[in-house]
């Protein structure tokens, strides 16, 4: 779907370019906030370690 929404575009509209980066990066920001996974990460690496790699790798913005 996505691909047949790009292919029929004709012209790149820049306000909505901003809206999806912006509709990305809050989606990036609440899940690296609400990870699932973070307790047992923590659990297994240590915190310190789990939350390098859930903002620098996993959810960078």
């Amino acid at each position: 779907m996505y691909l047949e929404i790009l292919f029929e575009s004709k012209e790149v509209n820049i306000e909505m370019q901003k809206e999806l980066i912006n509709g990305q990066n809050n989606y990036l920001n609440y899940r690296r906030d609400n990870d699932p996974a973070r307790p047992m990460l923590s659990s297994l690496f240590g915190k310190e370690f789990t939350e390098s790699l859930i903002k620098e790798v996993l959810f960078t913005t």
